[in-house]
């Protein structure tokens, strides 16, 4: 029986009983966001993958701790972020991000040009934002890029993110409105007019 059609609080519990093969599947489940969220935070490849391969050593060793009190995404992706900030602490690169999610119905983004596939010089001007973004992500430190990444690119809620870099919401809150006031200043020829 193949282990993707199990449902993955019973993967949890047959990894943390040894499964090796229902560890795999966990790991085929998550790599994608994994290294999305390691590739945005670290902002190459290379160290996204070392944060990558981190990551899941770590959650090896420790999934017999987790208990289902949170999602498990959410405790994963905890582990992610505390493997890029210890690389970060080791002094390995850290360069800009090279994506962000465009999708998002934030009141930050909608202040941005509204994307029109119809219009060639629209889809010129998008491409000249999200390059400014991409290049100032660096401006922020690195707790405002790790909300602003989580929030606008993995579309967390603010409590899931409270949670997953063990911060108060308060702080959160902080950090995503100082990284988007900072964002705000560098994309300020983009904005649309004030009313």
């Amino acid at each position: 029986m193949m282990k993707e059609s199990i449902p993955e609080n019973v993967l949890i519990q047959q990894a943390q009983n040894g499964d090796v093969q229902a560890f795999e599947t966990l790991v085929r489940q998550h790599e994608q966001s994994v290294l999305s969220l390691a590739f945005s935070i670290m902002g190459n490849l290379s160290d996204a993958k070392d944060v990558y391969q981190d990551a899941f050593i770590q959650v090896y060793r420790y999934l017999h701790t987790f208990r289902f009190e949170s999602q498990f995404q959410t405790w994963l992706y905890k582990i992610v972020m505390h493997c890029a900030l210890n690389m970060k602490r080791k002094g390995k690169r850290f360069l800009s991000v090279a994506f962000i999610n465009q999708e998002t119905n934030e009141d930050f983004w909608q202040q941005l040009p509204e994307q029109d596939a119809c219009l060639p010089d629209q889809n010129v001007l998008n491409k000249e934002v999200w390059q400014v973004i991409e290049t100032n992500l660096d401006k922020l430190s690195m707790m405002e890029r790790v909300v602003f990444v989580l929030r606008y690119q993995q579309e967390f809620k603010l409590k899931e993110i409270a949670e997953i870099t063990e911060s108060s919401l308060g702080t959160v809150k902080n950090y995503l409105f100082r990284g988007t006031q900072k964002m705000k200043q560098c994309l300020k020829p983009y904005m649309k007019a004030e009313l």
